[in-house]
Parts: structure tokens; C-alpha cells; sequence
């Protein structure tokens, strides 16, 4: 009989042996999704974006499994994106957790799932997954790629049907400037599910195309400038090289528009002293009406009567500022904006 009794204790014993070894181990091992060697098993990357975290509690791990996931657009997109953790040995690690994600691109991320936490007891680290239906997200992001396709094609067509050619100029570089918007939703809905936007794709084309237009328009676009006023004359090889450094054609003959700059010193001599305010006024105009008009006061200028010299060379750097800083930015933002 005590045979029997210690058999069976040694039986089971040795089963609590087995039984205990093999729990040990089945929690040990990592699950597929926790191991980026095996983890496209569970989801194929042709379908799912996936990327894993690990932390001090399982909040934690998914936290930053997220962070991966918005750092993996970045990564691709080349936009601008800093990652930082600090945890501490304590029990309030979560409110340790210091980590800023920034992605400089017009990104949301949402719809984002994750699968159960798994805790490494040889680590003592949280190990959590993010990942991404691509087909899923794509039907939910596809409104912002269609939206930004409307607002290119609008400008885009309008300056299609312009005749006027600096208009036509203006309404192709505020699409090239939607261009720019789109092909940045473009690459991330690429990354995101490109079988999906095969059709949206396409209109890099039209945007890569719109330089080229440009460059045809202002090649065949020709200014002819005129000045007046006391200082005229010695600043109108100046106000050209700003067009023609800007793409524009000068020309005296078979031009289309008309730059009418006047240029004066304000001048003003005193017993003893100088005194100037320099104005700057540039229109360009067509047969029909004026297009753009620039008017410009520079910062009084003084000084005495036997240094005029002086003052005449500050204000011919007072001007040359206004023609190659103003006139130049007041050209761009007219056909920007």
C-alpha cells in the first residue's frame, strides 16, 4: 500500500514537473507579430503597415509601437520627425514616458489597431504591435486625395482657359503651389496602398508639367519698361535685369504689357543740410488695365550741404534696395498669390 501511495505522489510530482516546464516555456515564447523576422506572417506587408514597441507596461509598448508607425511614414516621406523615451524603474512609468513624434507633413494617422500586449519575463519588457489595414485606411483617406485633387484641378483649369498671359502665369503658379500639396498626399496615400491610387498617380504628370508651361509663356511674353521722375533713367537697366531674372523677356517691340516705373529723389536742400525721401512707383499695365502696382517710400535721408555726394549715394542705394528686394518680391507674390 505505501508503494502505491508513493508512486502515485511520485507520479504526480513528475507530471507537475512536465506540466510546470511546459507552461514556462509556451510563455516564453514570442508571439509571431513580436518579432520582425516573423512578424509579416500574421500580416503580409502587402496588406497591413505594421511596427512594434516594447516599454516598461503593456500602455507603454503600445505607445510607442504607435510612434513607429508615424515615424515609418516620416522615414519614407523624408519630413522631419524626433523620438524620445524615458522611463524610470518606478511604478508610475506611464506618466515617465516622454516621447514626441513629429511628422512635418499633412499626415493624420488613424485607424490604427494593436494586438494584445506580451510580456518578455526574461526582459522584463511589454512588447505591443500597431498595425494598419492598408485597403481599410485607404477607403477612409482616399476624401483628403480626391479633395486636394479638386482644389489643383481648379486652379490648373482655370489657367488653362486664361488668355491673358500674365493671369494665366499667377493661376499656373498658385497650382504648381496646390501641385505641391497634392504630390505631398500623393507619395503618403503611395506609401499607404498604391494598387488603391493607381488613378490619383497619374496626375504627376500634370503637375511635373507645369514648369515647363511657365517657362514657354514667359519665353514668349514680352515687357517693355519705361521710366521717369529725376532718377529714372539711371535705374531702368535695373528694374529690367529684376524681370529678366525672373524669367520675363524685355523688349521694345511686339510686347504685350508695359512696366511705367517713376523713380524720384525728393530732394530738398536747407542753409547747411540735405534733405531726401526717395519714392519708388512701378505699374505694369496691358492695352486694357493695370495688372500690378508698387509704391514705395524710402526711410528719410539727411545730411549736410557739403557732404551732398554722400547723401546722393545713399539714396541710390535707398532705391537700388527697393528695385532688387520689393519689386522682386512684390513680382512673386503677385503670381503667387
Amino acid at each position: 500500500m505505501k508503494k502505491i501511495i508513493i508512486s502515485f505522489l511520485g507520479f504526480i510530482f513528475l507530471f507537475g514537473l512536465l506540466t510546470g516546464c511546459s507552461t514556462t516555456k509556451n510563455m516564453a515564447q514570442p508571439p509571431l507579430w513580436a518579432d520582425s523576422s516573423t512578424i509579416n506572417q500574421i500580416f503580409p506587408e502587402e496588406d497591413f503597415i505594421t511596427a512594434i514597441g516594447n516599454g516598461s507596461s503593456e500602455n507603454i509598448a503600445i505607445i510607442m509601437a504607435d510612434g513607429n508607425i508615424a515615424s515609418y511614414f516620416s522615414r519614407e516621406i523624408s519630413s522631419f520627425t524626433t523620438a524620445s523615451q524615458k522611463l524610470s524603474n518606478n511604478e508610475n512609468d506611464e506618466q515617465s514616458l516622454n516621447r514626441q513624434v513629429n511628422i512635418n507633413s499633412r499626415i493624420t494617422l488613424f485607424g490604427i489597431e494593436h494586438t494584445k500586449g506580451w510580456f518578455n519575463k526574461q526582459e522584463k519588457t511589454w512588447y505591443g504591435c500597431s498595425y494598419l489595414n492598408r485597403e481599410k485606411f485607404w477607403k477612409i483617406y482616399e476624401s483628403n486625395v480626391a479633395q486636394e485633387k479638386e482644389k489643383f484641378y481648379s486652379f490648373y483649369n482655370s489657367a488653362q482657359k486664361e488668355k491673358d498671359p500674365f493671369k494665366k502665369i499667377s493661376l499656373l503658379n498658385k497650382a504648381k503651389s496646390e501641385g505641391k500639396n497634392y504630390s505631398d498626399i500623393l507619395t503618403f496615400a503611395e506609401l499607404l496602398y498604391k494598387k488603391g491610387c493607381q488613378e490619383y498617380s497619374k496626375d504627376r504628370f500634370v503637375i511635373a508639367s507645369i514648369d515647363q508651361k511657365l517657362t514657354e509663356i514667359k519665353l514668349n511674353l514680352k515687357i517693355k519698361v519705361e521710366v521717369s521722375g529725376d532718377l529714372g533713367t539711371q535705374f531702368k537697366k535695373l528694374i529690367e535685369k529684376v524681370l529678366t531674372d525672373n524669367g520675363f523677356l524685355v523688349s521694345d517691340k511686339n510686347y504685350f504689357y508695359t512696366v511705367k516705373a517713376e523713380i524720384n529723389s525728393n530732394k530738398s536742400k536747407f542753409p547747411g543740410s540735405i534733405v531726401a525721401e526717395p519714392t519708388v512707383t512701378i505699374h505694369i499695365e496691358n492695352t486694357n488695365e493695370t495688372l500690378f502696382t508698387l509704391s514705395k517710400t524710402a526711410d528719410r535721408i539727411s545730411g549736410f550741404s557739403e557732404a551732398e555726394s554722400l547723401v546722393d549715394k545713399k539714396i541710390n542705394n535707398a532705391v537700388t534696395k527697393i528695385i532688387q528686394e520689393n519689386f522682386t518680391e512684390a513680382i512673386k507674390d503677385f503670381f503667387c498669390n
